[in-house]
């Protein structure tokens, strides 16, 4: 008898608990978007047009409320290559990639059980704001994620081993989370709290290896602790650009931050908490009795790891994974827990397939989610804001997959159900960019950038606009592109500004508005337009007349 399409598909989602196997997929996933977006746009979006702008120099304040580090990034290549969309998004998956690869090495450690390894590992595929968002043109955020997917690595290996270099990992994570993103600072105090409210968890904080963490973190943090506190622009006065915060809050009849934070949770963690609700429920971890030991040290051995007690108690052994060669952890197998002297006392099983790791993991995140509720409580007591964007949530919300799981039990038929919405969204998600780099210029209201053609119309430039001694183009968009067009340093100039001598002045304009007013006193001036599909894209481009001439 031939086994089944849903058989199959359980035996490959198993096989992804192998790091190889999980590589493999990893780069078949991250070559298929990036070529989507190769072969079908060669449009920025803006973010992107952003990040290349400001990185034709070097700064340490680029003024748009983020640290420094991901322009210096790009800087630092343009120095060997010419800024290009491929090198662009080289570098973007690149990031994307290693970020995924240490969500699977966390969903080794924290499960035994292969399933929930890589229900897991394939967690951020639920979520819109990793599965899909990252691929639209965020640039620090995608640094973020990295820098918490690392964080998050180090802190369950200092639970696990408590290594030095595990110390000195962390504060690595640390220092790269506050150069990727200032908001970074939400996942940090709130951790920082739940580790120092536990016993276990504060005998590992205040270690002396610590001061490891503390000086990596520091040094490499300091450009952007200096960027942030830059006596020109007040931390007050740029929060306030960004949300249009109010004093008053819940306590002025003004629940508008806790609204929108509730609102902006539900879509972060869209449609993962739909799916998890549907196929998990949550397990009760009763406190260990004297006879609850006993029964996990009378288990097998988990076939996966060597390391018991094999974690989900509520399927049948009929319903039990075929072995799986065991994985590679982070270590050499005498490293993978404590000492002897200092192991802690045994634990009953776990219902997500967790071991003594990931029941300290589980706690700690336990705290962690508690304190974050606490302080966006306490906050909207006394503030209410006027914009709360959901992608803000990534320090605050990236880890409830891992948590969440370490909770759960499965439903009836729960895998299968778990494997085909996996296997659907990230359908769904291909087939939605391929319709969005494709279809439509607009998606309602909104633009769709990347069908513009706007590098089909700086071709049909003069050269003697793109070789003037000054190129210079209105809105950070559009100069952008011109980079990309010619390789040079390209000025941002405000709107309806004339050109100068020597300079070449390009802008967009409506695709059937007239073009520019050019006499014998205002040089040279013209329009182009290009369209690609139902997508229409115009500049007019003036030269001063000395120039032109």
């Amino acid at each position: 008898m031939q086994p089944s399409l849903t058989s199959k598909l359980a035996a490959a989602w198993l096989a992804l608990a192998r790091p190889r196997n999980w590589l493999l997929f990893l780069l078949a996933y991250l070559a298929l978007h990036m070529g989507m977006r190769l072969l079908l746009s060669d449009t920025l979006q803006l973010d992107d047009a952003e990040q290349l702008i400001q990185s034709q120099q070097l700064r340490l304040n680029y003024g748009n409320f983020q640290p420094p580090f991901y322009t210096w990034l790009l800087w630092g290549i343009w120095q060997f290559t010419a800024p290009s969309v491929l090198v662009l998004y080289l570098i973007r998956y690149t990031i994307i990639g290693l970020a995924f690869w240490l969500w699977h090495r966390v969903s080794l450690l924290l499960f035994d059980d292969p399933r929930w390894q890589v229900a897991a590992a394939t967690s951020w595929l639920l979520i819109a704001q990793l599965g899909w968002k990252l691929h639209q043109g965020s640039t620090h955020t995608t640094l973020l994620t990295l820098a918490l997917v690392m964080s998050l690595h180090a802190i369950v290996l200092i639970l696990r081993q408590g290594r030095t270099r595990d110390y000195l990992y962390l504060g690595l994570a640390v220092g790269l989370g506050m150069m990727a993103k200032y908001s970074y600072a939400g996942f940090v105090v709130p951790m920082l709290l739940a580790g120092l409210a536990a016993p276990a968890t504060r005998e590992r904080l205040l270690r002396w290896p610590m001061l490891w963490s503390l000086l990596a973190a520091t040094l490499v943090m300091l450009p952007a602790l200096i960027s942030l506190f830059a006596p020109d622009s007040p931390v007050g006065a740029r929060l306030q650009g960004q949300t249009s915060y109010r004093l008053g809050g819940i306590l002025a009849g003004d629940f508008s931050l806790l609204w929108q934070w509730l609102r902006g949770t539900a879509g972060f963690l869209a449609p993962l908490w739909l799916i998890y609700l549907m196929i998990f429920r949550v397990a009760r971890q009763g406190a260990a009795t004297s006879s609850q030991p006993a029964v996990a040290a009378a288990m097998p051995l988990s076939p996966h790891t060597g390391k018991g007690p094999e974690g989900e108690q509520d399927v049948s052994t009929t319903d039990a994974p075929p072995p799986l060669p065991p994985v590679a952890g982070d270590g050499p197998e005498g490293e993978r827990g404590a000492s002897t002297a200092d192991a802690p006392t045994p634990l009953p099983p776990l219902a997500g397939g967790g071991w003594e790791g990931g029941r300290s993991a589980r706690l700690l995140l336990d705290r962690f989610h508690l304190v974050v509720l606490v302080l966006v409580v306490v906050v909207s007591v006394f503030v209410g804001v006027e914009h709360l964007k959901t992608r803000w949530l990534h320090p605050f919300l990236m880890l409830v997959p891992f948590w969440w799981l370490l909770h759960a039990r499965t439903r009836r038929r729960a895998w299968p159900v778990l494997q085909w919405t996996t296997v659907a969204l990230l359908v769904l998600v291909v087939v939605a960019r391929l319709w969005q780099m494709s279809a439509t210029p607009y998606v309602g209201k909104k633009p769709s950038r990347v069908t513009w053609p706007v590098m089909a119309a700086l071709r049909q430039l003069p050269p003697a606009v793109l070789q003037a001694p000054t190129l210079a183009a209105d809105g950070t968009f559009l100069a952008a592109h011109l980079r990309l067009m010619t390789g040079r340093t390209v000025k941002v100039v405000p709107p309806e500004s004339p050109p100068v001598s020597g300079m070449a002045l390009v802008r967009p304009v409506p695709a059937n508005g007239e073009g520019v007013d050019t006499g014998p006193d205002k040089g040279q001036g013209g329009k182009v337009v290009a369209r690609r599909g139902q997508a229409v894209y115009a500049v007019e481009w003036s030269l001063p007349r000395q120039f032109g001439s």
